[in-house]
Order: C-alpha cells, then structure tokens, then sequence
C-alpha cells in the first residue's frame, strides 16, 4: 500500500514563520530561529498527543493542519477584513465563523472519510509550494561583503562631484565664535500651505513664533527627497545622493532595496558636516531614534533614555508573528490597551519626550557642540494628542508611511502637528536662554507627510505630499538680512551655513526634488 508522508502541518508552521522573516530578513537574519524552532516544537508536541488520542497518522496530521490554520491565520484574515469593514463587532463575527470552520473540519477528519489520503497529499503540495517563495528570497538575501568598501568609495564620489572633497575654512581659529550648532529634523513636517489647504489647520502662529524668535523660515522650500535616509544621507553630506543606484548595480549587480538603504545609511554615519565641524573643534551629538539606520552610535556623545531599551528585532518579530495569529483576537478581548504591542507605543513616545526634554542638555556645557537630531514626529504612529495626551491604537504601530485609506482621519497629523509646536518652542527658548554665543539652528523637516486620505492622489496632490516642508533657520548676527532664500532646500543648508560662519566657499547645489 502506497504511504503517505504528514509534512503538511510542519510545513504550514514554517511558511508562518518565513514569509515575515523574508519580508523583514535585513533586519531580523538569524534571530528568527528561535521563533521558527519554538513553532516547529509547538507542533511536534501537538503532533504527538493527536497520534496516541486518535490512533491514526493521517486523521492527526489533517486535524492538526486545521488547527494551525485556525491559529496562525486569524490575524491575516482579521486585518484583511478591518480593510473593508469598520465596524467593531467584525472581529467577533470572524472569530465565531473561524470557530465554526474548524468544527466542520473536525467533523469532517473524524468520520474517515475515504477522502483523508488526497486531502493529505493535496496539503503536502500546498505546503511545498508555501515555502518556497520566502525560503528563496531568505536564501538569495545578501548584504553583500563588498558593501562597505563600495559605500565608501560612493562617499567619495559625491563629494568629488560636488565639491565637497576638500573645503576649509578661510576664517582664523582665532577669529572664529564657533556657536554651538543645533540640526533639528521633525519628520513628515510639511508646509504651513499643505497644513491650510490639506489639514484645515492655519500654521501661521507657530511660523509667527519661529520668526519672532530670529527664525527665516523658507516658505517655498521642498525636500531633495520623499524618503528619510535619502534626504538625511543628502543634506548631511551637502550634495545629491540620487546617482547612488546606478552607482551600485554594475558594482554590486544587486538590485535589493536593502542594500540601497544600508549604503546610505553608511553615508550618514559617515558623514562630510560632522567631519568638517570636528576640524573646527566640535563635539559631536547624535539623540537616538527607533530608526536604527539614521543612528550615530560614533558620535562623541550618543543620547539615548535609560530607561528605554534598545530596539530588539527579535522581540519585534515575536510580536509581528503573535499579531498574525489567534493572539491577536486575544488582545482584543482583553482590550488592546493590554496588549503587547502598546508597549512599543510608549517607548516611542517616551523616546520623542527624552529627545525634547534633553536637546538642550549641551547648551551651557563648555566647548562648542553640533548636535543632530531626527525626531520621529509628527510622522505617525500618532502617540500624542493636541496637548500631549497619551494616544494609542489609532493606528498600526509603523515606521513605514503609506496612504491612507478612507477611514483614516486628519486630526491625527494635525494634533501631532500642534503638540510638537508646543514642544519645539519650547526647546528653543531654553536653548537660547542656556546659549552663549547664541546657537545656529536648522529646523526642517526630512520630506513631506505623505498619509492623506486620498488613496490615489493626482500628481501635483502628490508633490505637495512628498516634498513639502517645514524648513526653518536661526542664523544669529542675520536675523535681519538672512543669506537664506525661500526656495532653499535640504542640500543646501550646511553650504549655506558654512559659507556664511566657516568662510567656505561652496557652490550651491540646484534646488532638486
């Protein structure tokens, strides 16, 4: 007699655990053994009790498909749904037509039906053809050894093109005032036109606040890019950084997004403005951020709160996984305040509050400090309110920004908006209060905020969502007469300011998006 092999629950288990990891592979790697064999371990163990209860390899190996079906599905199917449907009972209703389904399937296995050896060949197939596609985007996955190397060799590159190799400063050391130098980067900042047309909120206080305070805020400008590691690796190193794929596929022939992003992540850890400041005798300081790529652990003083840890993509991946499963509907009933994933909301929060509450921590210190700071805000997730009120589960924890569907609101972005206001000026008013000399201060958004509730925007709808922003400067000694200009954009800004206190002679770049 012809013998069946029971692969298809194991195999079920293991498409569960790789198609995340193969979505998340550049930042998980390894780490998701340890989901991936507690699983496996998970299923042996249930595999075991079916065979000694039922006394039948076939009828236990189907059962337990169903159960992992039931189980590792739940969380899909769930949020596919919340897609569609708003309302809160949906949950509920899915979770009992589940429910039901299993039974019927149980039934099903238990009579013995003559059907029980195709259905088992059938689900071996399903489960081989599963697999194979994360399993072979984990396989083909690389960083490549040569990445360094080349990233650095890219670095050079740009420079040299936009010559900003070798500059110096024409200015004596012993003429220079060197204030300190405060880069403040407010993520998904957009422009107080895009605010007003887009949002309904009138912006124009808080720009009245920026200028009474000595602020040019260039009213016209838009970011060199519509992605955060673009357009900080760009005006940190004052020149384009769009060539960079053409740079690497003929070096590297890759064409993994991944291996784009790590090269530019090289690019802001190593970058030309703190380089050059470190000449003049700066110390450099780098608050840290949830998103790691933008990090500068080198920095002479790397900021981080104590009582936060340190992003762990295992336990982010955990989490990921428990969130595609009946655990999900768990939470749900408990109330998902109660849940797991909220902790990751108030870290987010808390690290966003540590970053503002401590920004002017070097102000008064001895020696002069540039200081570069992304701040995760107003980008989503949306964890404050118009005043600082705790906000949680209005939307999928993310750092990931994508349209928003219909049922999204602008009042999220826009209470983001007013909070932040609050909270950056005053910021700036310690700074200054704490300031001697006063400080040089870039305040300026990375691009624009692209959640809107246009699914697919037109493209002039889309330009304003992309690369509008908030961009602001404090250049003490021309608060009347500014070297700035309204259409100034990101690359620019370290040129311009270099020029204006370093005497460097660097040629504007144009002002691209």
């Amino acid at each position: 007699m012809k013998r069946n092999y029971i692969l298809h629950p194991f195999l079920f288990v293991i498409y569960a655990v790789l198609a995340p990891l193969s979505a998340n592979i550049g930042v998980v790697g390894v780490l998701a053994i340890r989901s991936l064999v507690t699983y496996i371990l998970l299923a042996v163990t249930l595999s075991v009790i079916l065979r000694l209860v039922l006394k039948d390899q076939q009828q236990s190996g189907l059962l337990l498909s169903g159960m992992i079906v039931y189980f590792l599905s739940f969380g899909h199917v769930d949020a596919l749904v919340a897609n569609y449907i708003s309302w809160n009972g949906a949950s509920l209703v899915l979770l009992i037509i589940y429910t039901l389904l299993l039974s019927l399937w149980v039934f099903f296995v238990l009579k013995k039906s003559v059907l029980l050896p195709t259905f088992t060949n059938y689900f071996n197939l399903v489960g081989i053809i599963l697999i194979i596609f994360p399993l072979y985007n984990i396989l083909t996955y690389s960083r490549h050894p040569r990445l360094a190397p080349i990233a650095s060799e890219y670095k050079q590159y740009i420079w040299q093109e936009s010559g900003v190799s070798d500059f110096h400063s024409s200015i004596a050391p012993d003429q220079r005032t060197k204030p300190d130098i405060y880069y403040i980067i407010l993520d998904s900042y957009t422009s107080a036109d895009v605010l007003r047309d887009l949002f309904g909120y009138d912006n124009s206080g808080f720009i009245q606040e920026l200028e009474a305070r000595g602020f040019y805020v260039a009213k016209e400008s838009r970011s060199n890019y519509a992605d955060t590691i673009f357009s900080v690796s760009s005006a940190l190193n004052l020149s384009h950084v769009n060539t960079l794929p053409d740079y690497l596929r003929p070096n590297m022939e890759v064409t993994d997004r991944n291996l784009l992003l790590d090269s530019l992540s090289f690019q802001v850890k190593q970058n030309k403005a703190s380089s050059f400041l470190a000449e003049q005798g700066y110390s450099f300081v780098n608050f840290a951020t949830t998103y790691e790529r933008i990090n500068i652990q080198s920095a002479d003083y790397f900021e981080k709160p104590p009582s936060i840890s340190s992003f762990n993509p295992q336990e982010a991946f955990d989490l990921i996984l428990l969130n595609t499963t009946m655990g999900k509907a768990c939470f749900r009933l408990r109330g998902e305040e109660n849940g797991p994933f909220q902790t990751l909301f108030d870290n987010h929060r808390a690290r966003i509050l540590y970053t503002l509450d401590n920004l002017d921590k070097f102000a008064d210190q001895d020696g002069s400090y540039f200081t570069y700071v992304h701040i995760i805000a107003p980008h989503a997730p949306y964890v404050f309110g118009p005043n600082g009120e705790e906000r949680k589960g209005a939307d999928p924890f993310t750092l990931l920004e994508d349209v928003i569907g219909e049922e999204w609101s602008p009042d999220l972005y826009r209470d983001q908006v007013i909070f932040i206001n609050k909270m950056i000026l005053e910021v700036i008013d310690n700074i200054l209060a704490k300031s001697d000399p006063k400080p040089i201060i870039i305040l300026q958004a990375d691009h624009g905020n692209r959640n809107y509730n246009v699914v697919e925007p037109s493209g002039e709808l889309e330009m304003k969502l992309n690369y509008s922003i908030l961009n602001a400067y404090l250049f003490p000694g021309y608060e009347e007469k500014s070297p700035v200009y309204p259409t100034i954009t990101p690359v620019n800004s370290f040129r311009l300011m270099f020029n204006t206190y370093f005497g460097t002679r660097l040629k504007l770049l144009e002002d691209t998006s």
